[in-house]
């Protein structure tokens, strides 16, 4: 972890997930039932931290992250949040994650603050691998203006919303337009 001593001050130090992003995904998930969301390079667990109780019907939630320090702070910080969801923590690289299970399908991808770190042909590979839509490449996701307008406030200048559409909150419900 080179951009904090520990995992402690990554869950202290790091900016949470607005509001209107945490708005923006619950809303990508609205005709869902029993959503499952695959959170890539999931840090101590700020994405499903947010978004459970804002989309309580969520039903497996998938941590993915090389680092089992911050996979540990996540397990915290989501005991008292995830209900009945079962939650899993996968200690892999994004690109290195598979299917937990024969007939997986994630409905909701996400990846905050991450993906310019990731082999990013590789974790789109993986990603059509165990979405809901494969074949239905993630890099083709249309940013809307409102996103757009998000992601810009978001990053407060840092120049990732042009190269990655996944980087800040930008989430994509696979499968969806």
């Amino acid at each position: 972890m080179a951009l904090f001593d520990s995992a402690a001050d990554y869950a202290r130090y790091r900016p949470g997930i607005p509001d209107e992003a945490v708005r923006l995904l619950a809303e990508s998930l609205a005709d869902l039932e029993r959503p499952t969301l695959l959170d890539l390079g999931s840090g101590t667990g700020q994405v499903p931290a947010a978004l459970l109780p804002a989309v309580p019907r969520i039903t497996r939630v998938d941590l993915v992250d090389p680092d089992s320090d911050m996979l540990r702070t996540a397990t915290e910080q989501l005991r008292p949040l995830h209900g009945q969801a079962v939650v899993a923590f996968h200690a892999v690289p994004a690109e290195s994650f598979s299917a937990p299970a024969d007939g997986y399908q994630a409905d909701l991808v996400t990846c905050a603050r991450a993906f310019h770190w990731l082999d990013r042909p590789a974790a789109l590979r993986m990603i059509d691998r165990v979405s809901m839509n494969p074949g239905s490449p993630a890099a083709g996701m249309p940013v809307s203006n409102r996103k757009r307008a998000l992601l810009e406030e978001y990053m407060h200048g840092e120049g990732l919303v042009e190269d990655t559409m996944f980087t800040v909150l930008l989430a994509r419900r696979v499968g969806a337009a």
